[in-house]
Order: structure tokens, then sequence, then C-alpha cells
């Protein structure tokens, strides 16, 4: 599936939902469970670090041994290098971002995407910063509008407007922009 958002206004300007109804009878861009989002959810660990006062130069650890008590491994053992939060995200480290998770805490991250309209379940666990859960791309795009919008969380819509046979409008989208993160964060 894709989705285009328009980033100012939360319009949805084009999705494809799957493969074809004839084939495949589900919208897979706006329901759940959605999809892995992968290294995409990397974005709301890195948005956090910022929020809490983290800058671009301050350095994260990498990769490692990592505990996971009653989970399958114990330890979690994630590669990755270490580096400032610039190079660590250009270079998209796993381990980086695991530590990085740890240290604002997931569900300070968590907190992060409810705000941004990730409404599927999430837990905090040592890899949500790696994307290993499931999220409508519907849901992931909209979030991403935030950061050019300055922080401003505009929700999808797909009717801008309606007109009756008059030509009367009876409907009209307004805008419900609410603040997810400060214009700095973004």
């Amino acid at each position: 599936s894709i989705v285009g958002i328009e980033n100012g206004t939360g319009a949805v300007r084009v999705m494809v939902g799957g493969p074809g109804f004839e084939n495949f009878e589900y919208n897979i861009a706006t329901r759940e469970p959605g999809r892995q989002t992968g290294s995409s959810f990397k974005t709301f660990v890195l948005l956090t670090a910022l929020e809490q006062g983290n800058v671009p130069n301050d350095y994260v650890d990498g990769g490692g041994s990592f505990p996971n008590p009653g989970g399958t491994p114990d330890p979690y053992n994630i590669q990755g290098r270490g580096g400032t939060l610039t190079s660590v995200t250009t270079s998209s480290s796993n381990g980086a971002f695991v530590r990085l998770g740890e240290i604002v805490e997931q569900e300070n991250v968590i907190d992060l995407a409810r705000r941004l309209g990730i409404t599927t379940p999430l837990s905090p666990e040592l890899t949500l910063p790696l994307g290993t859960f499931e999220v409508p791309p519907m849901q992931m795009a909209s979030a991403y509008t935030a950061i050019p919008n300055g922080g401003i969380r505009e929700p999808w819509y797909l009717i801008d407007r309606i007109e009756n046979a008059q030509g009367e409008t009876i409907y009209q989208h307004t805008p419900e922009g609410t603040r997810a993160f400060s214009a700095q964060t973004a």
C-alpha cells in the first residue's frame, strides 16, 4: 500500500490500499493491524530525544548485549555503532536507537506516538525503536506530517467539501490541528 498526505492540511491525496479489490478486499493502508514500521519508527525515538532537550551533536552508545528478562532471546545482542544523534540517524544504527530508547524511556516514545495519532497497540519493549510491531500506513504517514508542520498534527481526512444539487456547500472540512511537539523539536 501507499499513502500520500498533504502536510499542511492532512488531506489524503494518494492512497492505494492493496493489489486490487478483485484480488484483495482489504485496505492495508487504513486497517489494523497494518504493517511493521521498521526503521521509520526511529523518527519517534529521535523526536522524543530532541523534545527532552538532547541536541544533534549529543553522543549515544551503540549496540551490544541488552538484558531481556523472561524473553527470548535473553540477552538480545544488537549490532550498530554509536555516535552523535545525527550520525546514528544517518546510519540508522539499530544498537544506538535501542540505547536511545532506553535513555528517553520507551513510555515517552509511546506517548509521543499517541500525540501523533498512532492508535495501534504499542508496548515499552526493548525493540520498540526498531519498529517490530504493526501500524497502518495511513497512521504513519499522518504522524510524519507534523514534522514539516512545525510540530502541529493535522488529522488525515478524505473529504474536503460536499455540495448539494444546487451547488451549495453542505459540508466543509475544518482543520483541527493540535500541537504534538514544539516547533524547535520539529
